[in-house]
């Protein structure tokens, strides 16, 4: 039992039954004790196939599920008002001021989403995103007939269609995982 092939074997099965489900802590607890019996050769990859199914068990729940789809999106709305803010830095710098406030705009609105999502959920995600939805894609369907004259006209259209696709990739994971993990229970029930 002092092998490094066992004492590996032992530290993977350890930290199987710290991240097993509640209702799966008495069963890895069981391979744990399991691990003993087991000559040093075999030990790792039993303990490495119980560790998978401890993961496994949990990367299906709803709970983790729900959870990803929320981490997803605050980490995308994050990330992408920190693009955002690159982009209206390097508009500024080259002198189109206009379009560089619309990026500072677009950041703020990505950045309050992102701390939204945190604090209220995936439904503050769809709250948020449909009247910016209605806004943007207004806007990248008309933007010449709306906007004043501009040679930024073209700019502001593929800006609005890009947001719009984003927030409608936004728009499906904060209402379609929910729904999804519930007709899953349901299903399962």
């Amino acid at each position: 039992m002092s092998s490094a092939s066992m004492r590996r074997a032992n530290a993977v099965i350890r930290f199987a039954v710290l991240v097993a489900l509640p209702e799966r802590r008495e069963w890895a607890k069981a391979m744990q004790a399991e691990i003993k019996h087991l000559p040093d050769a075999a030990a790792l990859q039993f303990a490495l196939g119980c560790l998978m199914a401890t993961l496994l068990a949990r990367v299906v729940t709803s709970t983790f599920i729900l959870q990803t789809a929320r981490w997803t999106l605050i980490l995308g709305a994050a990330a992408w008002s920190v693009l955002n803010i690159w982009l209206a830095g390097r508009l500024a710098a080259s002198g189109a001021a206009s379009p560089a406030m619309l990026a500072y705009v677009a950041a703020t609105i990505f950045a309050l989403g992102a701390c939204f999502a945190a604090w209220w959920g995936l439904s503050a995600t769809a709250v948020l995103a449909t009247p910016v939805l209605t806004l943007v894609g207004i806007v990248a369907v008309a933007a010449d007939a709306l906007l004043p004259s501009s040679p930024n006209n073209k700019f502001y259209q593929a800006i609005a269609i890009e947001y719009s696709a984003i927030l409608l990739v936004a728009l499906l994971i904060a209402i379609g995982v929910p729904r999804w993990v519930e007709t899953r229970e349901r299903i399962n029930q």
